[in-house]
């Protein structure tokens, strides 16, 4: 996992908002060099799926697409 940017958390905040240390470790991650591509390019259905995962008091795996990424 790479280090927090300021540019990657402000890009990703509007939607990964809160969440707490999961929601900060995802803000934080380079998602341009995983599987999934930058968040900006991720569906709405992503986006939503995530966001309603991190910010659940209950731990809650994402499996998303062919690969079964797991998030």
């Amino acid at each position: 996992m790479t280090l927090p940017t300021a540019a990657t958390a402000s890009q990703a905040a509007t939607w990964l908002a809160g969440g707490g240390e999961m929601g900060e470790r995802m803000r934080g991650l380079d998602w341009s060099k995983t599987v999934l591509g930058p968040v900006e390019g991720w569906p709405q259905s992503l986006r939503s799926a995530v966001s309603t995962c991190i910010g659940s008091r209950f731990p809650i795996v994402l499996y998303w697409g062919p690969q079964r990424i797991v998030l």
